[in-house]
C-alpha cells in the first residue's frame, strides 16, 4: 500500500530520519513474517533521501524535555518545523502526538507547524479508502502480514466501508487537530 499512499499524497519527495533506515526494518521484522516484504521495505528505505540534520538544537532540547516524546519523534517534529516547503509527517507514535497535544501551550510553535500535517496508519488508510475505494484496500489489508488490532477490526470478512471508516476514525480522533485530511475522520456516533 505504500506506493498507493505516496500516489494519494501527491508528494514526490520523501525524506526519512537517519535512524529510520535501521529502526524500521527492526520493527518490521517483529511484525512482518514475509521476508520478501521486509526486503522490499529495506530496498525502498535505501532509495529514499535522508532528511537534513536539524539545526535548531534549542527546539530539540525543548522537545526532549517532554516525557512521552522520544528522541526519534523529537527529531521528526523539529525537522518538520524547519522544513521550507509543505511537509507531511507519517508516524506510528500516537503517544508522542497525544503528548504534543497535552503540551500544546508549552510547544505552541511545534503544534502550529504540525497542525494538519500528520498521518497515522489509520488516517493514511482513511485516505486510501477515499482515493482507491474500500474493496481494493480491504483486499490488501485482509491479506497483510502484519498483526494490528484496529486493522483486524476494520478489515476482513463481513466488513464494509462504513464499518472500516468508523474503526479507523475512532482510533484517530484523539489526535485530530494534527491530522492531515482530518475531514476524512468520521464524527463519533
Amino acid at each position: 500500500l505504500l506506493d498507493r499512499f505516496l500516489i494519494a499524497l501527491d508528494q514526490p519527495e520523501i525524506r526519512i530520519a537517519p535512524a529510520t533506515r535501521f529502526s524500521l526494518p527492526q520493527q518490521a521484522k517483529k511484525k512482518i513474517k514475509d521476508q520478501g516484504r521486509i526486503a522490499t521495505l529495506c530496498n525502498w528505505l535505501n532509495d529514499v533521501e535522508i532528511a537534513a540534520e536539524v539545526q535548531d538544537l534549542v527546539l530539540l532540547d525543548r522537545l526532549s524535555e517532554i516525557p512521552g516524546i522520544d528522541g526519534g519523534e523529537s527529531v521528526l517534529f523539529a525537522a518538520l518545523c524547519e522544513a521550507q516547503h509543505p511537509t507531511r509527517l507519517i508516524t506510528g507514535d500516537r503517544r508522542a502526538l497525544k503528548t504534543l497535544l497535552a503540551h500544546k501551550q508549552q510547544l505552541q510553535d511545534v503544534f502550529d507547524r504540525l497542525k494538519g500535517s500528520v498521518y497515522t496508519l489509520e488516517s493514511a488508510l482513511l485516505l486510501l479508502i477515499e482515493q482507491f475505494g474500500f474493496a481494493e484496500i480491504d483486499e490488501t489489508m485482509s491479506a497483510r502480514a502484519v498483526e494490528d488490532k484496529v486493522i483486524d477490526m476494520a478489515f476482513g470478512a463481513n466488513r464494509n466501508s462504513e464499518h472500516a471508516r468508523q474503526c479507523l476514525s475512532s482510533s484517530t480522533r484523539e489526535v485530530l487537530p494534527l491530522l492531515a485530511n482530518a475531514d476524512l475522520v468520521l464524527p463519533a456516533e
